[in-house]
């Protein structure tokens, strides 16, 4: 499989290979992860191969971080540390998998934030607005939680929501000029929109945008 470079191995068909469906051994990822990085010694001069094998070197190498994750204990944080790793090499239902299993080992906040963020990458708006706010609620003072959560309000066109919880949040970060462009644009659209608002939100970020590019350049 790694020593046929006539196509190009696709993120699924890297997954199959794998067996990452089911139990695989470090020891063959091990495997194939060192006949790649033998490949793309030898066959150095071929450009185009040479950039295909490093993206797949890394994928493989994120890969065998969710396996040696596989390999640990059960607690909530191992099973967290092994869903991050799944996420990372791109297998997102291992990753929901890990990161349910250590909420239900009694994980932290954190766990349901990622699982959260897995979700959004999968396109679950509903299990990923649901899993961020609970997150959210169980650490209310973890500003990048919140973030999220109007970022995904904005998404769902929950205007109402993005304004509320944005509104709250800008209290405690008066200089967040993303936040001021999401509250405009939330302003500006949806049920009970305030022109007048958004255009205030507006010209507080271009402010800030200035004074931040001043300060760079000086």
């Amino acid at each position: 499989m790694l020593t046929s470079w006539g196509y190009v191995l696709t993120t699924d068909e890297a997954i199959a290979a794998l067996g990452l469906e089911k139990p695989t051994t470090i020891e063959e990822a091990h495997g194939a992860f060192k006949e790649l990085t033998h490949l793309l010694a030898a066959e150095g001069d071929d450009k185009q191969l040479q950039d295909r094998a490093i993206r797949h070197q890394a994928w493989f190498r994120s890969a065998l971080e969710a396996l040696e994750a596989e390999q640990g204990d059960d607690s909530a944080e191992r099973l967290n540390a092994r869903g991050l790793a799944c996420l990372k090499a791109g297998y997102l239902d291992g990753a929901v998998q890990a990161f349910s299993d250590a909420i239900g080992r009694g994980g932290a906040h954190g766990c349901n934030y990622n699982r959260g963020l897995t979700y959004l990458q999968m396109g679950d708006m509903d299990r990923a607005t649901q899993d961020v706010k609970q997150a959210s609620t169980l650490a209310p003072k973890e500003l990048e939680i919140r973030t999220t959560l109007v970022k995904i309000y904005l998404r769902t066109q929950q205007y109402g929501l993005v304004r509320r919880e944005g509104e709250l949040l800008l209290k405690q970060k008066p200089d967040d000029t993303e936040l001021l462009y999401d509250l405009a644009l939330a302003w500006t659209l949806g049920d009970a929109r305030h022109p007048s608002k958004a255009a205030e939100k507006l010209k507080q970020a271009v402010r800030i945008d200035r004074e931040i590019r001043q300060r760079a350049g000086g």
